[in-house]
């Protein structure tokens, strides 16, 4: 059943059976419905208010008039026409979003009283009815509006009706040729109607009321020309089929078509029937004019213009000013100056020289140059003098060429700056900010800045809050201007942070004679008096601990030097050696640099405290390297003895023996070494350091105790420590005896014990007892036993072969570890769903490649088959999409290579190697540059994303409304690698803006022209891409991972099994490779309708992860692109009808049905696909299957390739087509009609649309399984 769309949007209407009235969910407007429910008739109400959304009234109008002529008593077929005839276009309000009707055929008659509108009343319901009131009403008071302001206007005698702007937005040829005609008019004397000049003043407003006036008042009517389908613009065939209509009612009117370099066959038929007027002939102009003033009843008066470089007379001065702009137009300036000169001298007064004067200086050729010039003129003496000389007419054309370029100038600032404040980039807004801040008053500059600060005031960042600020200072116009920046001001006043508070304050300042930031000033100032005060008083806090942990380190000093000096034998010097350096370290960190009173003397103490200890270093260095040196003698020895024992061929006992000794002694060496110690009183420096350190003592104390908390607190300390020193000392001395004593019995135990056991132990474990072991090792190691091997190899020590025979062990591990892991990873099977992360391969991600490589991260996107497509989580590394060119197709870049040789070879086993698939990667168009090159497609194991595969797959995001934008989630956000982001810092050359840690990452569709699409750190797809050979982007490598083995195997034999089982029904095996032959559906080929129709073969094109793309061998039928000689669309066209409907219900059953894949297509500057079962191939897929670039020359030829010829059926060649002559999707641009692409021989090239011998060669997408 067909749908019906929303008249105002275009939307899918949600319509149950019996509704007249409903409400669009998309754009939400209430509008009335059809009462036929034939899908006939609403695909034709459909296809009309397509027509009349694009303003194409008079086509939309044809339809619905055809159709209330087969039905007369449908309400809404009646309104729509009302609709047309007033030319009503549905836009959004700006304020409340709605849609809101404007007129664009302003009428005399009000819509209240149009007799179709009226009929429409009379078949209406009751709801319908208080629609069409509603909307007749609003409009009528539109149509008031209209009225009222073109009542005012003065009366045109000439309407000049031409196309502005080409496709691209440059001025035509006609906009150059029509104000030729403009200025010869006005030099006649008429009134003439010139949009260029006449709407110039008039920017901002509605321009129908002024057209209105000026159609319903001229009485000839130009239309200028150089191109078929200019006079066949919506905009220009909207105003000259307007005045057809006024004609009718004035027969007093006349239309005058003029063309140029176009044939007048090519007219559009409504004006074919008037005199036109060629515009390169000779002498055009001359009777152009003549021809309009018979018309509009003779010669205007034209009052003397002295000044007009157009005017002429007889006088000497005129003549010369002749021959200086002939001169000019030979671009001989310097004769030409001399002219005017010349002239001047004739008469001082002549503003028509100063004008030729100007031209010299400007190097110009025309008058009319001047209104190209890209900087004003209005400073050059000249022009002055001109403009004060000149009479009316050429004041206002100088001076008019001037505010012509100041508003260029001014767009330009304009549209630059829009560019940048709708950025994502602050940088690039501030700017936008700053150039529209220089034009503020321009157009809609003031609500565009307005807008921006009431967006920059809802952020936290003071910088962005402070250009709000800036921004609404400079709007005082604006009422709420203060409200806002008083809500900025008071957005951090309860945050606590002085920063941010006298932030507050700066803010408040900017409107302080408002009584609430007044006020508010003085409550953030108390806030912040008292913050303050806060942050003093536990500053104060703070410095008193820290003066109190100061004193208690400074008295622990002197209390542990006040110990050291009192110290008098040799016992009590060994006792506190070690409290030395506790007593330097307490001093040296007591903070005594606070009070440098006593500095100096503490500095003397620890210099004298330093000498002292060095020297007892010195002296215990000595005494132990002499036990060490002495050890070290004895185990050399031993180790000779042992050397010795080994090679002898019986046990030498002696030899043992003495080993044993030498060890004993060795060992006892070391416990010497270890338990050594010096006599602090041998040394020449204790008695002068004892007497330094008690005077320097003595002093401190003198200038410490000065404070007497610091002195209560030593002598507590004192008192304490003496205290426990008396009760522990003697204990401790005798301890040391003691342990001294224990020592050296130890010591003579250990000689005793290492003598005796040698000599008894050195036959049964120098030689048996190894060798037993070493072969009992050996059969562990040749069972398989490896890890009870090795430990008894190691317990073996140097032992023969013990070494050598352990590493074999480990790599024979190794080796079968990896032969289990290998068996197991083989057939595991992996438990996860669509969302889930999982682990597989290892890459470095740490930066620290001494640790090896982590373990790799994958989110699970889609599972089928036994396969599971994996997206890496993070980005893995920072690479260009290409070395070498700038070319960004994925199919010949370096990045391709890289992620299928290094990055494959790197993060996975073998193993894993093989239960990645081998993927089919296609050569994706991007959705809004359709002109880029996407390459081929190509198989491989590792890729990328493409713009498509991510909407599929983070279906949860939206379009945003901006070019620079396509697409926008918060899923596709994410960080990279520490070791991706320190690749990316060192380069900084070809680093990119990112956002902190998150990163951009590359995307496998290219981009516009160079560019290849990545996602950006917010997580913003950009559509027209990045430079792909310059600048450095993350890499997510994707891959389809079989995590079943055994579902993968049978869903492998399942698609086998299929195709056996279909190939008798034609379709296509799995396997199937780009060019096979495969047969699928049936259509009548041989011209023989008594045999039924023929099984049609089908050339494979792609065979894809899910379906194979296929187009048919032969030309199936001849089918015109469109049956109406009109401009028209792929999607519009009458092929696309009749592949969808006609040929798909006659070529296949309702069980082939279900095999085709429906494929969406993007409409030109669409974001949505467009779904259909059968299509056609267009220049870009050609261009990926056969290689080569699209080019258009001469012949209107785009490309050109042998491997394009196609022979055409039988019964396609009755109905009308050549052989080698096919259909492409593509428009044509030819200058000869309208045109589609078409396959003419080895060439597509534009062909009309109406031609019956190309016929139709159609594509389709058939699933697998």
């Amino acid at each position: 059943m067909a749908v019906f769309k929303c008249k105002m949007c275009g939307g899918n209407l949600d319509v149950a059976d019996g509704m007249t009235v409903c409400e669009c969910e998309y754009c939400g407007t209430k509008q009335t419905l059809p009462k036929s429910s034939d899908e006939q008739q609403l695909n034709m109400i459909n296809r009309a208010n397509h027509f009349r959304q694009q303003c194409e009234f008079d086509k939309a109008m044809e339809i619905y008039e055809r159709m209330l002529q087969s039905n007369d008593s449908d309400a809404e077929i009646y309104w729509s026409i009302v609709l047309c005839r007033y030319g009503i276009e549905y836009v959004s309000d700006p304020l409340t979003g709605k849609k809101i009707p404007t007129c664009h055929r302003a009428q005399y008659t009000l819509i209240t009283q149009d007799p179709d509108y009226l009929e429409a009343l009379s078949h209406a319901d009751e709801m319908q009815k208080e629609v069409f009131q509603r909307e007749a009403e609003y409009i009528a008071n539109v149509q008031k509006g209209i009225l009222e302001i073109s009542n005012k206007e003065e009366p045109f005698d000439v309407f000049i009706c031409y196309k502005e702007t080409d496709s691209d937005g440059k001025r035509t040829q006609d906009s150059v040729l029509a104000q030729e005609l403009y200025y010869q008019l006005t030099q006649e004397g008429f009134k003439v109607f010139f949009s260029r000049i006449t709407l110039e003043d008039k920017l901002g407003s509605a321009y129908e009321p002024y057209i209105f006036a000026a159609l319903n008042s001229a009485k000839v009517m130009v239309v200028v020309g150089t191109k078929p389908e200019y006079f066949n613009a919506v905009w220009v065939k909207n105003e000259w089929s307007r005045y057809l209509l006024l004609m009718k009612e004035d027969h007093s009117r006349t239309m005058i078509p003029a063309y140029k370099g176009m044939d007048p066959y090519d007219l559009p038929e409504a004006l074919s029937m008037f005199q036109a007027q060629d515009m390169s002939k000779l002498g055009f102009m001359q009777d152009l004019i003549r021809g309009i003033k018979k018309i509009a009843g003779g010669s205007k008066e034209v009052a003397p213009a002295k000044s007009s470089p157009e005017s002429s007379s007889g006088s000497k001065a005129d003549n010369l000013i002749k021959r200086g702009f002939m001169s000019l137009e030979d671009g001989d300036m310097q004769k030409a100056g001399s002219y005017f000169e010349e002239a001047l001298n004739e008469d001082a007064e002549e503003a028509k020289a100063y004008v030729g004067l100007l031209l010299v200086d400007l190097n110009l050729r025309a008058e009319s140059d001047l209104e190209g010039l890209s900087e004003p003129f209005d400073q050059n003496s000249n022009y002055k003098k001109a403009v004060r000389f000149a009479d009316d007419k050429l004041r206002e054309r100088l001076t008019g060429y001037i505010k012509t370029i100041k508003n260029r100038a001014l767009d330009k600032t304009y549209s630059s700056a829009n560019m940048l404040i709708n950025s994502t980039n602050f940088d690039s807004v501030k700017a936008g900010v700053e150039s529209l801040l220089s034009i503020k008053g321009w157009r809609d500059v003031d609500d565009i800045l307005y807008n921006t600060a009431c967006k920059l005031s809802k952020k936290l960042r003071q910088e962005r809050l402070n250009l709000a600020v800036s921004i609404l200072t400079q709007l005082p116009e604006r009422e709420d201007a203060k409200d806002i920046i008083y809500q900025i001001g008071t957005k951090f006043e309860n945050e606590g942070d002085t920063e941010k508070l006298k932030f507050c304050i700066t803010v408040l300042n900017k409107i302080s004679d408002d009584p609430r930031a007044a006020r508010k000033i003085e409550s953030i100032k108390f806030s912040l008096s008292d913050i303050e005060a806060q942050k003093a008083k536990k500053a104060k806090l703070e410095h008193e601990e820290r003066i109190n942990a100061w004193r208690i380190n400074f008295v622990e000093g002197l209390l542990q030097l006040d110990m050291e000096h009192q110290a008098h034998t040799q016992e009590e010097c060994t006792l506190f050696y070690g409290k030395y350096r506790t007593a330097k370290h307490r001093i040296e960190t007591s903070g005594y640099d606070d009070d440098k009173a006593y500095s100096s003397l503490v500095e003397k103490l620890i210099s004298a405290m330093g000498d002292l200890i060095k020297e007892c270093d010195d002296a215990l260095y000595t005494k132990r390297r002499q036990f060490a040196v002495s050890a070290i003698g004895c185990f050399v020895i031993a180790v000779a003895f042992v050397v010795c024992a080994s090679v002898q061929s019986e046990i030498n006992i002696p030899l043992w023996v003495l080993c044993g000794i030498s060890a004993a002694v060795g060992t006892l060496m070391m416990i010497l070494n270890a338990t050594a110690s010096v006599n602090v009183h041998s040394f020449f420096s204790y008695g002068k350091y004892s007497k330094i350190c008690g005077e320097i003592s003595d002093k401190v104390k003198n200038e410490a105790f000065r404070d007497p908390e610091l002195q209560a607190m030593y002598d507590k300390r004192r008192d304490s420590a003496e205290a426990g020193r008396s009760n522990g000392a003697a204990g401790t001395i005798s301890g040391k005896k003691k342990s001294h004593k224990k020592a050296i019995i130890i010591a003579l135990a250990a000689v005793l014990c290492v003598s005796g056991g040698v000599a008894g132990g050195c036959v049964y474990f120098g030689r048996y007892l190894p060798s037993k072991k070493y072969n009992d090792a050996i059969v562990l190691m040749n069972d398989g036993k490896y890890e009870e091997a090795i430990e008894a190899f190691s317990k073996l020590g140097k032992y023969k072969e013990s070494r050598s025979l352990i590493a074999q062990c480990h790599e024979a591990i190794v080796q079968r570890d990896q032969q289990i892991a290998d068996e197991i990873e083989a057939t595991k099977q992996i438990d996860c769903s669509i969302g889930d992360i999982i682990t597989i391969g290892s890459y470095e991600q740490d930066n620290y490649p001494e640790n090896g490589a982590e373990p790799i991260e994958w989110q699970v996107l889609d599972i089928k088959g036994g396969k599971a497509l994996l997206l890496s989580r993070y980005v893995l590394d920072s690479k260009l999409l290409d070395d070498n060119t700038s070319e960004a197709r994925w199919s010949e870049c370096s990045l391709r290579t890289w992620l299928n040789e290094d990055f494959f070879n790197t993060a996975f086993s073998e193993v894993q190697k093989e239960r990645i698939s081998t993927t089919l990667v296609t050569a994706e168009r991007n959705p809004v540059y359709l002109s880029t090159d996407p390459g081929k497609s190509i198989n491989d194991k590792m890729f990328l994303l493409s713009i498509g595969e991510v909407e599929e797959y983070f279906p949860d995001g939206y379009h945003p409304d901006s070019y620079l934008e396509y697409y926008y989630s918060d899923d596709l956000i994410t960080t990279d690698t520490d070791y991706a982001y320190e690749i990316n810092k060192a380069n900084e050359g070809k680093m990119v803006y990112r956002k902190g840690r998150e990163a951009n990452w590359w995307l496998r569709t290219v981009g516009n022209g160079s560019f290849a699409t990545m996602v950006s750190s917010d997580g913003i797809i950009s559509a027209i891409g990045s430079w792909s050979n310059s600048l450095l982007q993350g890499v997510r490598p994707a891959m389809w991972y079989v995590i079943d083995p055994e579902e993968n195997a049978a869903y492998t034999e399942l698609q086998g099994d299929e195709a056996e089982q279909t190939k008798d029904t034609g379709i296509s095996i799995n396997n199937a490779k780009p060019g096979d032959i495969i047969t699928f559906g049936s259509y009548e080929q041989d011209n023989d309708l008594s045999n039924g129709k023929e099984p049609i073969e089908w050339v494979v094109l792609e065979n894809n992860e899910d379906n194979v793309k296929v187009i048919s061998k032969y030309i199936l039928d001849a089918v015109p692109y469109h049956k109406f000689n009109e401009y028209t669309s792929w999607f519009d066209s009458t092929i696309h009808e009749w592949l969808n409907n006609d040929f798909y219900n006659a070529a296949f059953s309702e069980k082939e049905k279900y095999h085709i894949q429906p494929t969406g297509e993007f409409a030109p500057h669409g974001y949505m696909p467009i779904w259909c079962n059968v299509y056609l191939w267009n220049l870009y897929d050609m261009v990926s299957y056969y290689g080569g670039n699209v080019g258009y020359n001469e012949n209107e030829e785009y490309y050109t390739s042998s491997q394009l010829r196609a022979e055409a059926t039988p019964y396609a060649i009755a109905n009308g087509s050549d052989n080698n002559s096919w259909w492409l999707e593509d428009t044509g641009k030819s200058q000869w009609g309208y045109s589609a692409v078409a396959v003419r021989w080895e060439s597509a090239a534009d062909t009309l649309v109406q031609s019956y011998f190309c016929g139709a060669r159609p594509v389709i997408s058939l699933l697998k399984g």
